[in-house]
């Protein structure tokens, strides 16, 4: 019988992989979309478009878009993991989805980022990647990757409270699962304007 520690990570590290391609791909279509915008019709150097693509991810969207992806791939399984009885698949999904939120965050950043530097001309790669990783400050990492564990936390709580209410209704269905995903996001959108609000209060104050 498996302790607690290895199931909380074979479910991180099967949660991780079920929305590593996603997060992929959009990292990928993120980092080209906003580099050939900034570069091309908004006319921006090189070197200040890769570092507004940083702030962009760690600042405004990163959180907000890898939880998104994650959490389409994982609302099913969460809906599927609520039949089961007791409190130890809430903790353990909760907190594998917290997990998860702060490494897929770490991914796409990467991929983004590198992705930022394929579409513009680069001399020496190592060398502007390691430019580029000094203009990210380590506690605007450490917030970008809070918040989305947070954000993935949350919906994941929210995944288990909606099968198990479906449950005591009647039972799961794909109508279950596509109302769960659109109040999930719901969720999302709702904890990046609180965040927003409680720790950016100035921006909506005039100064």
């Amino acid at each position: 019988m498996a302790h607690p520690p290895a199931n909380l990570l074979r479910t991180i590290e099967r949660d991780g992989l079920h929305c590593a391609g996603l997060v992929l791909l959009g990292g990928i279509a993120f980092g080209a979309g906003l580099i050939r915008l900034l570069v091309g019709p908004l006319h921006q150097s090189s070197d200040f478009s890769l570092e507004l693509l940083a702030q962009t991810v760690l600042q405004l969207l990163g959180p907000l878009v890898v939880t998104l992806l994650a959490l389409t791939r994982l609302m099913p399984q969460w809906l599927e993991r609520s039949r089961s009885p007791g409190a130890k698949v809430w903790w353990r999904s909760v907190l594998s989805a917290a997990v998860v939120g702060a490494l897929l965050f770490n991914l796409f950043l990467v991929v983004v980022l590198l992705m930022g530097m394929l579409m513009t001309p680069r001399a020496d790669l190592f060398g502007e990647w390691r430019d580029l990783m000094a203009t990210i400050e380590p506690w605007s990492l450490l917030e970008a990757m809070a918040r989305s564990g947070i954000f993935l936390g949350s919906t994941a709580a929210l995944g288990l409270w909606e099968g198990r209410r479906a449950q005591r209704h009647g039972h799961l269905s794909a109508e279950v699962t596509a109302d769960a995903i659109l109040h999930a996001m719901a969720l999302v959108l709702a904890l990046k304007m609180l965040w927003i609000l409680a720790l950016s209060p100035s921006h909506f104050s005039g100064g």
